[in-house]
């Protein structure tokens, strides 16, 4: 599924304190997104069970749950490939210093 690229040049290993921080930048700002995802969802679900679960066949209501939940969804997954993704680089560091 995933394929390793066998033309990597070695990381300088000054560089590793920055490449560090950038990608726990990025993970922070996903587990950011999710958690305000999920806050908006759980503090509003009483409206949406009002509104759009009374008639769930309705083409508006799978529109409104495709837009609502696909993006959840989404950001779950990219902090979840995003994990490892950053473990797998780091093997390849601690590999490369061998």
């Amino acid at each position: 599924m995933f394929s390793i690229r066998s033309n990597i040049e070695p990381i300088d290993p000054s560089q590793i304190p920055a490449y560090v921080l950038i990608n726990y930048a990025e993970i922070y700002c996903q587990i950011a997104i999710v958690a305000c995802l999920t806050y908006n969802i759980i503090t509003t679900m009483d409206t949406e069970v009002k509104y759009f679960w009374t008639n769930p066949r309705a083409f508006t209501s799978l529109l409104y749950f495709t837009n609502r939940y696909v993006g959840l969804f989404s950001a779950f997954l990219g902090c979840w490939c995003e994990s490892f993704v950053l473990c797998g680089n780091f093997r390849y560091i601690e590999s490369s210093w061998n």
